[in-house]
């Protein structure tokens, strides 16, 4: 596993990361998928990143605390949660 803070701003699992809610989107609008779906798929970072900064779940723990390992490290990669 690499050290987030020490990622190279050009490495390409990098950019796949920031990219690939909108290459989704669009694969996804080029096969005839509803709007809803596509745009669903081109917002999860932003959704993420915002329900980390601001969402308690019913157990009173932040939605932050339910990532998996990956997720909570593809979420500093894509810029952590929205301050």
């Amino acid at each position: 596993e690499r050290e987030v803070s020490r990622v190279n701003t050009f490495d390409p699992a990098l950019i796949a990361l920031l990219i690939l809610g909108f290459v989704g989107a669009e694969y996804l609008r080029g096969l005839g998928f509803p709007e809803a779906i596509f745009k669903a798929v081109e917002m999860h970072v932003s959704g993420k990143r915002f329900l980390t900064s601001e969402y308690r779940g019913d157990d009173g723990e932040k939605y932050y605390e339910h990532l998996t390992p990956v997720s909570k490290v593809s979420l500093k990669l894509q810029g952590g949660p929205f301050a």
